[in-house]
């Protein structure tokens, strides 16, 4: 079966195909994360956001490209999401020192 149309008919999917799939994908999605977050540094827990997204309910989301691009589409947030939780962390931690 290929790739996209698994996709579109996730629920007849074996959920053990569906997961191979994800896993041959994680050196890409890893790679990706790491250079959105300039480090390698949150990227795993990128990945692992992006599978449990992709795992929640893949009929949920447009598909119009292949099963790798679906996920680096549902990737390229998880990086974006750490950076502003580490932007107002710091911001937060800023803002203690300065009122101490």
């Amino acid at each position: 079966m290929s790739d996209e149309r698994a996709i579109f008919n996730g629920q007849q999917e074996d959920p053990r195909d569906f997961e191979a799939r994800l896993l041959r994908c994680r050196g890409l999605l890893h790679f990706v994360a790491c250079r959105v977050l300039r480090s390698c540094e949150g990227a795993d827990e990128a990945v692992e956001r992006c599978f449990l997204t992709a795992c929640g309910d893949p009929q949920e989301f447009e598909y119009e490209g292949a099963f790798r691009s679906w996920l680096v589409r549902i990737l390229i947030d998880e990086p974006l999401r750490i950076l502003v939780e580490r932007k107002r962390d710091l911001t937060t931690l800023r803002e203690q020192a300065l009122s101490e």
